[in-house]
């Protein structure tokens, strides 16, 4: 008998050969593709149950939470940079994605214990939708590291998690691990961006790792989004800070994002991507500090890796907290919102207040 299964691998490893030859991709992307691609072809079953959940809402339309009901308090834990592993095989990673694709491998042992103490916390909200905020398993995003990693932890609040992808979940080519692994929820087509809506708040999961600037198809779908929500409050979440104590290499490629949602009237934005938590300021469009009627916004990035205290907190900065790791929790109310950073540790409050809304009538057109 024929080996029907041996043609579409050699097809399969050549296409690899070809990406790596014609655009560059790296070792890692290399494998993760193929070994998504070989997992497809030898056990498509497995594929199709890892990806399918006839549990999770689809993404075409607004996800809605207690839309009857828009006086009611809604409380959200959000945070980013979560779970990172220890592979299971003598060849790293890549060991582990091989094994991947042939309908094998093993639960990951947590590298650090940080993602296993969050994780023990946001299951005191058990109610609580969870907004993840990007790097949500390291280091590459792959289908392995999703599958055998994260799931194995915070996978187990995937029914109420809405997710943003970060820079490492793009270190698989096209984000192939992280899209594949949400499925609808990470947004149709796998764009990366969605609202949901929480009583009478908007919240918006963007993808700041790609599109974001005046003219793409992800600015047109904010402005058109937040046009059709009227006056309510809007919350924003997406990976990369444009301003933040810690400058990294990406974050002057989001600020034309975040000057659009700043005139367009949203509240709040929350980000992960640096390791610690930090509150700033009221920020106006451009990141001053604008005290009447500015945008706060929130650094999340304590779900699994924190950074040491070795920088000094910035102006713009009101509140940083480092080498705890934590989940922040909200309360969306009719109007205002409160906030508590919450150690993972002890699960003592480290910082907590409250805003209104701002008010968007004088931003709308």
């Amino acid at each position: 008998m024929k080996n029907t299964t041996r043609r579409p691998l050699v097809l399969i490893l050549t296409c690899c050969l070809a990406l790596v030859a014609a655009i560059g991709i790296t070792r890692g992307q290399l494998f993760s593709i193929a070994a998504h691609l070989i997992r497809q072809t030898v056990s498509p079953e497995l594929t199709a149950t890892a990806i399918a959940n006839p549990s999770l809402p689809r993404a075409g339309a607004d996800f809605v939470y207690h839309p009857h009901d828009t006086d009611k308090t809604v409380t959200l834990l959000a945070v980013g940079d979560i779970a990172d592993c220890k592979a299971t095989t003598i060849f790293g990673k890549i060991g582990d994605d091989l094994l991947y694709s042939a309908g094998f491998g093993s639960d990951m042992a947590a590298k650090k214990v940080g993602h296993v103490r969050t994780e023990k916390l946001v299951r005191q909200y058990p109610e609580a939708p969870l907004l993840v905020l990007g790097d949500l398993v390291y280091s590459s995003g792959s289908p392995a590291e999703f599958h055998h990693c994260y799931d194995q932890s915070w996978g187990r609040h995937k029914a109420r998690t809405f997710p943003a992808p970060g820079n490492h979940e793009y270190n698989s080519l096209g984000a192939l691990g992280y899209f594949n692994y949400w499925g609808d929820k990470a947004g149709p087509d796998r764009r990366g961006y969605y609202s949901i809506r929480f009583g009478n708040w908007l919240v918006l999961s963007l993808n700041s790792e790609v599109g974001v600037y005046d003219g793409s198809h992800q600015f047109d779908w904010i402005n058109a989004t937040l046009d059709r929500a009227g006056t309510d409050c809007v919350l924003v979440f997406y990976h990369s800070p444009a301003f933040s104590t810690r400058h990294r290499k990406n974050s002057d490629g989001v600020r034309p994002l975040f000057k659009l949602l700043e005139a367009l009237g949203v509240t709040a934005v929350l980000n992960g991507h640096n390791h610690f938590y930090e509150r700033t300021r009221p920020l106006d469009g451009s990141g001053k500090s604008a005290r009447d009627d500015g945008m706060l916004t929130f650094v999340v990035g304590t779900g699994g890796k924190v950074r040491k205290r070795d920088e000094e907190p910035s102006p713009i900065s009101d509140r940083m907290i480092t080498e705890e790791n934590g989940v922040l929790k909200l309360d969306l109310h009719n109007g205002a919102f409160d906030w508590q950073f919450i150690a993972a540790t002890g699960h003592r409050v480290l910082d907590e207040g409250s805003a209104a809304c701002r008010d968007r009538t004088r931003f709308r057109s």
